[in-house]
């Protein structure tokens, strides 16, 4: 009482008590008003100030009435609400990036961001241990904006650089807090970079990968004794989807990896199978092609928009009406399809106009025996009907010839001449 409210104001702030005293003397009231204010041992205090003027008997302004009600608590509890709402609010970020992020740089850049920006923290970065040499390394940042990082060097040992939060809690197997930065011995080599960035506490989280530590999430604050039980439940969670994150992170990577492996070996089997003379059919127990290769499409002349349409019904009718018994052949095909455990041996006769190019992929003049069969009859070359599954050249061919051709042996069967008949 008596005393002038710019004696109470702190030095940032004595322009509202300015204000406050020249409303007065304009006659104004003034009620509601929110400022901080110096007590007699210098702590500050939130008050809600109420200013009259005060008039003599003629009006004049002599002086000015100030009520001061001190809302320390009622703003300290709107503070930690709004506080705990923004580290909700960079929780739920987190978790959607721990889903949609599977690179582990990105993701450590994410959830810095997100708690910096979000959760309005000063500055959050990941610490990898280096297991050999206990160093604690930066793996993602945000919002340093003084290069305190740059400078830092922290480890998990027992030295002086070990003595920090991170280090701490890698040490001690637990979260370590720090809620007064500037004056924690623990701190003391980092205290006069953290002053320039404004790090006021601090707290170290543990990250895990299958129970392992393997690191720490470290955040700042601009306030002392800003990490308190609410706030530290939140960061402990975060902490823990991170930990749960990496986890998916590292099966993701083996997936990939096995993923990567069955291509090259799927690659180098289907090269394989199509390089052999051999026709190769492959369908899975619902009776659906899942592997043909090229020397299928060649023996049985299938067309490509047929061979690679992808419903297997069109190639079934197309290689069912060059059979001699189409009727007994599609029966075939739906019995084994609804049996595929039975291991069948069948031999296919094909209509005698049916021709297929050489196994040998050469001119007909250059072929070898085996990669064809012909029979001549009046002097002329025509298909013999052939038969599919027994021989390896047991595929109908046309093959222009000269007059006379020496009977020759191809796959079991002695070809040439009009009473050329197969062996058994």
């Amino acid at each position: 009482m008596g005393t002038s409210i710019r004696r109470v104001s702190p030095e940032g702030l004595r322009d509202d008590g300015r204000k406050m005293l020249e409303a007065s003397r304009r006659g104004e009231s003034m009620a509601g008003l929110s400022t901080v204010l110096l007590t007699k041992s210098g702590k500050l205090i939130d008050v809600s100030l109420t200013v009259c003027p005060i008039q003599d008997i003629d009006g004049k302004v002599i002086g000015a009435s100030l009520v001061a009600h001190d809302v320390t608590l009622r703003k300290q509890q709107e503070r930690e609400i709004e506080r705990l709402s923004r580290l909700y609010a960079a929780l739920s970020r987190i978790s959607q990036a721990t889903v949609t992020l599977h690179d582990r740089k990105d993701l450590f850049e994410s959830i810095c961001r997100v708690l910096v920006e979000v959760g309005k923290l000063r500055m959050a970065w990941v610490g990898w241990l280096d297991v050999e040499t206990l160093q604690i390394v930066p793996a993602g940042h945000y919002g340093d904006t003084t290069g305190y990082l740059a400078n830092m060097k922290a480890d998990a040992g027992g030295g002086p650089l070990g003595q920090g939060p991170p280090g701490i809690a890698i040490r001690g197997q637990q979260n370590y807090v720090c809620n007064d930065f500037a004056h924690d011995p623990h701190t003391l080599p980092w205290q006069e970079a953290a002053a320039r960035a404004g790090f006021r506490s601090s707290a170290s989280f543990l990250i895990r990968l299958d129970g392992v530590i393997c690191g720490v999430i470290s955040v700042y604050a601009g306030e002392v004794d800003y990490f308190q039980d609410k706030e530290i439940g939140l960061l402990e969670e975060a902490a823990a989807q991170i930990s749960f994150a990496l986890v998916n992170s590292v099966r993701e990577e083996s997936r990939r990896l096995a993923e990567a492996e069955l291509r090259w070996k799927t690659a180098f089997l289907e090269a394989q199978v199509d390089s052999t003379l051999d026709g190769i059919l492959v369908v899975d127990d619902q009776g659906k092609r899942i592997l043909q290769n090229r020397r299928v499409s060649e023996m049985w002349g299938i067309p490509q928009e047929i061979s690679e349409n992808p419903d297997d019904g069109a190639q079934v009718a197309f290689v069912t009406q060059l059979t001699k018994d189409p009727l007994k052949f599609g029966a075939r095909v739906v019995h084994l399809k609804s049996h595929p455990d039975e291991v069948g041996r069948d031999e296919i006769e094909l209509l005698e106009q049916f021709v297929g190019p050489l196994p040998c992929g050469r001119p007909a003049d250059a072929a070898h025996p085996r990669c064809r069969r012909q029979v001549l009859v009046g002097g002329q070359a025509v298909v013999e009907p052939g038969v599919l599954g027994e021989h390896p050249g047991a595929t109908p061919q046309l093959v222009a010839v000269d007059g006379g051709v020496e009977p020759e042996h191809v796959g079991g069967a002695t070809v040439g001449g009009e009473d050329a008949v197969e062996q058994p």
